[in-house]
């Protein structure tokens, strides 16, 4: 990481009352969660995706515009700078139209820029140089399949799992799958005490355990109320997701030819079969990954995912969500 133009004038804290930190994802982990409980807390103040890190022209606004982006009030003792792409670096799908979903007139292009998390760091370094890091991570194989849904859903992805994941937009997700080297420069920048790394598997299953870790961390109370009142990404399942990816297959942006009707029709069908099974509490079956591909993930990870446990520190709940064996 290239640090050499921060001056001595930049190296003091930017917020001197309220530290701020870097929430930086990872996506599909709880964030749009995290969101709403930071959003929710009288003692944060949450900027939330402000795109100033990793956009240059936000950056290019210079130090007073991010102040007025991340400046706290008396009241709060955190600010929080929340977007969960910065630990997937610059990381962006060109799309062939923006209205994206409504009108169904959209298909992801394989273009893509990612993985600048160095001219990342020395941004975050310049703006707040004392700044804490916090990070949830969940184990690859879970996350690709969760990413694969995403952008089948959202994005018009119409790959099947395995030329997805040999794919340029499968490239930038895996490089963003090695937490390790992630998280290290991450440490080597803010050091390691001002760096926390939680596991997804603990929100999910022990979620009180995991609240008290966040708490202590920001070092103020969290108080979380009822989930269900709170947003949270929606999951679909292995068979949705097929019927969505083949949909994509027909995908037609031109409203003057009669195939964009017929698109239009099978997506709407599809998700309107999503909303009854999720009201209903189907159990739709049909895994996106085959058990070959997660065998494959999960030796593709295995090195870099034993140096977590000198990173995180917990040998034995890296081994209890299997991270490492």
């Amino acid at each position: 990481m290239n640090t050499e133009h921060i001056t001595a004038e930049t190296q003091s804290p930017l917020l001197v009352d309220s530290p701020v930190v870097f929430h930086i994802g990872w996506m599909r982990t709880g964030t749009t969660f995290l969101q709403g409980v930071f959003k929710k807390q009288e003692n944060i103040q949450l900027s939330l995706k402000n795109r100033f890190i990793s956009y240059n022209p936000y950056y290019s606004l210079g130090r007073e515009h991010y102040r007025t982006l991340v400046e706290g009030s008396d009241q709060h003792q955190v600010v929080i700078d929340s977007d969960e792409n910065y630990a997937m670096g610059r990381f962006k799908t060109h799309l062939r139209k923006k209205n994206q979903q409504r009108s169904y007139n959209y298909k992801a292009e394989l273009s893509f820029v990612y993985h600048d998390i160095p001219e990342m760091l020395s941004r975050m370094k310049e703006m707040s140089p004392n700044a804490k890091i916090l990070g949830v991570i969940r184990k690859q194989a879970d996350w690709f399949e969760s990413v694969y849904k995403h952008d089948v859903y959202h994005f018009g992805l119409d790959q099947t799992f395995e030329k997805f994941y040999q794919s340029n937009l499968g490239q930038a997700y895996r490089n963003a799958a090695d937490y390790s080297g992630i998280i290290a420069s991450f440490q080597q920048a803010f050091g390691k005490d001002n760096v926390k790394i939680l596991l997804f598997e603990d929100f999910i299953q022990d979620q009180q355990k995991f609240v008290k870790n966040l708490s202590d961390f920001l070092e103020v109370d969290i108080l979380v109320g009822e989930k269900k009142s709170l947003k949270k990404n929606a999951s679909t399942s292995g068979l949705i997701t097929h019927l969505h990816r083949m949909a994509n297959t027909l995908a037609e942006p031109d409203p003057r030819r009669p195939e964009r009707k017929l698109y239009q029709t099978l997506r709407t069908a599809i998700y309107k079969l999503d909303r009854i099974a999720a009201t209903s509490g189907w159990k739709l079956s049909g895994k996106a990954l085959s058990t070959a591909m997660q065998q494959r993930i999960s030796r593709d990870f295995a090195a870099s995912n034993e140096k977590l446990i000198e990173i995180i520190g917990d040998e034995a709940l890296l081994k209890r969500y299997q991270y490492i064996k």
